[in-house]
């Protein structure tokens, strides 16, 4: 019945979500397919819930690199967006947009999409609109502006331990270490990178983007000539490695020669 597929899509998305979380992105995509197929069955009279089958299915494919996949899975959620109608779905659709974007390293497309998102969430309200800043400022880190994202992360910081959104703040740390970095700020640098390993080893996460930013950090200590990155590289190391964008697969090569 329709409380059965419910109950079931639910738990297929969470586990989705958990396999992603835990390195096991391949399990994660079948997991989120079990969650669409669930939700199909329900999709006349609950639109909302396949749309949102249909996001966290992009979203996996994102994550375990299958881009063509995750984008095919993407437009056909933004079809379904439409039909529920809210604000919020909207704002969903252009935020994996951004991420796919992102993912693929079409950074101007991707800022364009978090620009969508941000006048949705300011709509809508809430602290879900602190995530645009936080991506825009990992658009610029990723792109290689590491002088720019300092202070917005650093009020950023402050504003997510205010609304308990404190799972956030090791993806700020990274982002901070990697522009005391290019300021040459090594004590700031080491706080930061250890403020980020304590949290996220202690809970044994494994997740791509995290990893790639500890990669950011370790490149420009690296290019700044100091030992400091090897901490970063290593945390990236057991964060799980970062995905198969060919900048990083560029900075992870330098790294390996430096500090295997």
């Amino acid at each position: 019945g329709c409380g059965d597929d419910f109950a079931a899509g639910w738990a297929s998305r969470i586990h989705s979500r958990v396999l992603c979380s835990m390195g096991r992105v391949s399990e994660g995509v079948d997991a989120a397919r079990a969650c669409v197929a669930h939700y199909e069955r329900l999709k006349q009279e609950r639109p909302d819930y396949y749309f949102s089958g249909l996001t966290e299915l992009a979203g996996a494919h994102r994550v375990a690199g299958e881009f063509s996949d995750a984008r095919a899975a993407m437009e056909q959620s933004e079809l379904w967006a439409d039909d529920v109608g809210s604000r919020e779905a909207l704002a969903l659709a252009a935020m994996e947009a951004a991420e796919l974007a992102r993912a693929v390293e079409h950074y101007d497309e991707a800022r364009e999409h978090y620009a969508t998102c941000a006048e949705l969430f300011d709509a809508l309200g809430g602290k879900n609109r602190l995530l645009v800043p936080l991506n825009l400022c990992l658009v610029d880190l990723e792109s290689g502006e590491l002088e720019a994202p300092l202070e917005p992360l650093q009020q950023l910081r402050e504003e997510f331990s205010n609304v308990g959104m404190e799972g956030f703040t090791p993806l700020v740390d990274l982002g901070l270490a990697a522009c005391h970095a290019k300021r040459g700020d090594w004590p700031a640098f080491d706080r930061c990178v250890e403020l980020a390993r304590e949290k996220l080893i202690s809970q044994d996460v494994r997740d791509q983007e995290l990893a790639g930013l500890a990669v950011i950090a370790a490149k420009a200590a690296l290019d700044a000539g100091a030992a400091n990155g090897s901490r970063a590289w290593q945390l990236a190391q057991e964060l799980g490695g970062p995905d198969g964008r060919l900048s990083r697969v560029r900075d992870v090569a330098a790294l390996e020669d430096r500090w295997g």
